[in-house]
């Protein structure tokens, strides 16, 4: 052997989400060094490491269901993720992020950036998006769509949901024989 410590190439965990124009890939990894993406109209190629407690190399690589612009990609990184905003060579809703259908286990959609393509697409931070904005913390709305004013007081008396725990617990002392062996049930 020649001493050397052989790296170990894990997939990391990525995460995606779409918008009609757009893709979101997100890589599960912090203070990644040596990191080199490969963006083409086909595919995406992740290759980094990360040195903590001992170096560990990542890649991925992942064939997309439909054509993209690597032209226009952008890229933010934060505390433990990077993220990358892809446009689609062609606006339209994928069905699923890559060409094969088969279950990855390291690919999870990113429910955090996940917006139903229905919903308007104008979240005015450049696909970025979070809770600021003029509709990103309407919380009232949020309520008023789930029912949240509904009054949920029984007006009809109907008690058929009454609990259990209201009954009166037996006696403990029946329970219990005099010379404290257990009373035998049935």
């Amino acid at each position: 052997m020649s001493g050397d410590a052989v790296a170990v190439t894990r997939h990391p965990q990525v995460l995606w989400a779409q918008r009609m124009d757009c893709v979101f890939v997100t890589i599960a990894l912090s203070d990644v060094k040596d990191e080199l993406i490969d963006i083409k109209p086909n595919s995406f190629h992740f290759k980094g490491c990360v040195d903590v407690p001992s170096r560990v190399e990542y890649e991925v690589g992942l064939d997309f269901y439909a054509e993209v612009d690597p032209e226009k990609a952008v890229r933010q990184s934060g505390d433990r993720v990077i993220t990358y905003c892809i446009k689609k060579a062609e606006p339209a809703a994928w069905p699923q992020l890559l060409k094969d259908s088969k279950k990855q286990p390291w690919l999870k959609t990113d429910f955090n950036r996940w917006k139903d393509l229905d919903e308007s697409d104008s979240d005015g931070e450049g696909g970025f998006g979070g809770f600021g904005g003029s509709n990103g913390g309407d919380f009232q709305n949020m309520l008023n769509m789930m029912g949240g004013n509904k009054d949920f007081e029984d007006d009809d008396g109907n008690d058929a949901d009454a609990d259990s725990d209201d009954e009166e617990l037996p006696d403990l002392d029946d329970a219990v024989k005099p010379e404290g062996e257990a009373k035998e049930t049935k």
